[in-house]
């Protein structure tokens, strides 16, 4: 068990079941005063604590931290109090898988940006990450060198202002970037799993040279 604030890109961390590696940081200042929700359960020695829109995993769906009651299930825990607190640093650690364990709770790695599209955002700021995946599996050390500013990765900086920026219109925008989002998003994760597993990548080669020997034959 180590503190948040010792947690470094490249560490492995258990994400449930498994252990998965830091790859990035989403966000990252260490002398920052920020208001916390302290949520604790039944069996936990120490509450987990995290910003009211980061998202954890309430009877199995990823919710808003803010919007967990007290008797909700987050994986086998149940919730007996939310506290609003106080503390110092902000720290989003974000894992290949997406989710990590803090104080024994399975929370996810994302922020929920959008306040009114119910779709499951954590998967899909897990697809905006894709492309950075993939570099890093490719090189590591891109990924140890991250650079930051005002405390946001500089990867994901532009992607954060900008849905931040999208909060200030209505629903309908809201579902328009969602909507652009749905049509590129899914793309950039394909390309992920190809990049990163060459037998798939093989049989689609495979299955592409196969149809096209399959038409010149008719």
């Amino acid at each position: 068990m180590i503190s948040m604030d010792s947690l470094e890109i490249g560490d492995y961390v258990r994400s449930g079941k498994d252990f998965s590696r830091v790859f990035s940081f989403g966000h990252l200042e260490r002398d920052v005063e920020y208001d916390f929700l302290q949520i604790h359960t039944e069996g936990s020695a120490a509450p987990l604590e995290l910003t009211k829109n980061h998202m954890v995993f309430s009877n199995d769906k990823p919710v808003r931290a803010e919007q967990v009651s007290v008797g909700d299930m987050l994986g086998d825990n149940k919730v007996t109090d939310i506290i609003s607190t106080k503390s110092t640093g902000l720290y989003a650690p974000i894992t290949y898988d997406g989710s990590i364990v803090v104080n024994g709770i399975k929370s996810s790695c994302y922020v929920e940006m959008l306040d009114h599209v119910p779709a499951d955002q954590h998967q899909f700021v897990h697809m905006f990450f894709s492309l950075q995946r993939a570099a890093c599996s490719v090189n590591f050390g891109w990924c140890e060198s991250e650079t930051y500013t005002d405390g946001l990765s500089d990867y994901s900086s532009w992607a954060i202002k900008t849905y931040m920026y999208c909060n200030n219109f209505s629903a309908p925008v809201q579902w328009l970037l969602t909507a652009i989002c749905a049509l590129i998003l899914p793309t950039w994760y394909s390309a992920e799993q190809f990049f990163v597993s060459p037998i798939l990548s093989l049989m689609a080669v495979g299955f592409l040279i196969y149809k096209s020997k399959t038409k010149k034959s008719a």
